[in-house]
């Protein structure tokens, strides 16, 4: 019985992930090749400058998203469910967030870049949610054409923006990324997008019967965008004695190269979450710890994996993707390349505690880590340069690893695991 279980879940998972790898390879590719463009045009000067404003402005997106994309996604996986509302009520939360931050932006007279990076994120927040709705329909297919046409098509209208332009400036690239993936939006994604009516009075009753329910996925975005991304913006703030411009620029292409490698392992994590949601609402406990168990081990593998091929080749690679001027980076590639094994362990894992339904204190444990990381970095990095950045955000993913570990153990997880 358990042996016919789990080949129906491999067969079950098998082709969702190839499909969403394809996807998520091709959108790999194009956005790091537009890195290398624009780390050429940009230069070590201001390369550094537009990724720490790209973090900052990722980490702005989980509050225009305001936790919607994982809710609608749990949500539109369960039977009898009303997507349609939840996606009414999402699309008017990406409005109003995207309005307020930018107009907080316009009234503290904030630099130009940050508004055009709000008004961007807006759209990759309609994106997302149109993802989600997929997802949870089981269409992997289609919203991996779906990601990979919004991606492709916004990579060709930055590249046209620089090539047209004589001094390209980073709030120009962030605007005419929105601009594409609007089209993209308006073209295919009207039918996935449910608009608030208004007035909006059953949108607001809804959503606040359903607040407790999705706080914990905004924590969750909010301080996981903030655990991968945080460095940078903490960097760029230049708090402490100040980093010179080009370290803060090599280790803005190292941290590329990390979050690519993220990028390629999240399609796993995707599918993933809709096999083990399913394995729990079948109350098949001794399946679902096998199956997060050999999960965690993969991902621990492939991230030690990567650890030791920025040790090998980090020097050429570095000076082949980002030209000589970044041959230097190729030396702490590693301090940056080893939080990748415990973020990857630490991707599985949250999908594991939420779907035995643990996400407020997976928030906690979360928002915990995120605190380890904006108070070490700062520290680290003023008694060790970027170094000590590198070895603050691998910290602050263990510290999230064990506290995950001890609420899969108190979850009767691991006992299990042992049997």
């Amino acid at each position: 019985m358990m042996t016919t279980c789990s080949d129906e879940m491999k067969t079950a998972i098998a082709k969702p992930v190839l499909v969403q790898l394809a996807g998520a390879l091709l959108c790999a590719a194009v956005s790091f090749a537009l890195t290398l463009v624009l780390a050429r045009v940009f230069g070590p000067a201001r390369f550094g400058h537009y990724v720490a404003v790209l973090n900052l402005a990722a980490v702005a997106l989980i509050f225009q998203e305001g936790g919607w994309p994982a809710w609608l996604y749990r949500e539109s996986a369960q039977p009898n469910c009303l997507p349609h509302q939840s996606s009414a009520l999402a699309c008017g939360h990406v409005l109003v967030a995207t309005s307020g931050l930018t107009a907080l932006c316009l009234l503290l007279q904030a630099p130009s870049t940050w508004v055009a990076a709000c008004l961007c994120m807006g759209a990759v927040a309609a994106m997302n949610m149109v993802s989600a709705r997929m997802r949870g329909a089981g269409l992997f297919t289609q919203e991996a054409v779906w990601q990979s046409t919004g991606r492709v098509l916004s990579a060709v209208a930055i590249l046209a923006f620089v090539a047209l332009s004589a001094a390209p400036d980073i709030a120009g690239v962030f605007i005419v990324w929105g601009i594409g993936l609007a089209a993209v939006l308006a073209w295919g994604g009207r039918a996935w997008i449910g608009w608030p009516r208004w007035p909006w009075t059953d949108g607001w009753s809804v959503l606040a019967r359903n607040y407790r329910k999705l706080w914990p996925f905004v924590v969750m975005a909010a301080t996981g965008a903030w655990l991968v991304k945080g460095d940078m913006v903490l960097l760029g703030l230049d708090w402490g004695p100040s980093l010179p411009a080009q370290d803060v620029s090599m280790y803005a292409a190292c941290t590329r190269l990390t979050e690519a490698a993220l990028l390629v392992f999240a399609p796993f994590t995707n599918v993933l979450f809709r096999q083990l949601n399913q394995l729990h609402a079948a109350q098949d406990a001794a399946a679902l710890s096998r199956y997060g168990l050999r999960s965690m081990a993969l991902a621990l593998c492939l991230g030690a994996w990567g650890v030791g091929c920025a040790v090998g080749l980090g020097g050429a690679v570095m000076a082949w993707l980002f030209g000589p001027s970044f041959a230097a980076a190729g030396a702490l590639l590693p301090w940056v390349a080893c939080m990748l094994p415990l973020t990857m362990a630490n991707l599985v894992v949250a999908q594991w505690l939420t779907a035995l339904g643990c996400e407020r204190v997976l928030s906690v444990w979360m928002l915990l880590a995120a605190g380890v990381l904006s108070v070490c970095l700062p520290w680290w990095a003023a008694e060790g340069s970027v170094h000590g950045a590198a070895l603050a955000a691998a910290a602050a993913q263990g510290v999230l690893l064990c506290l995950s570990c001890g609420s899969l153990a108190r979850a009767r997880q691991i006992p299990r695991l042992l049997n």
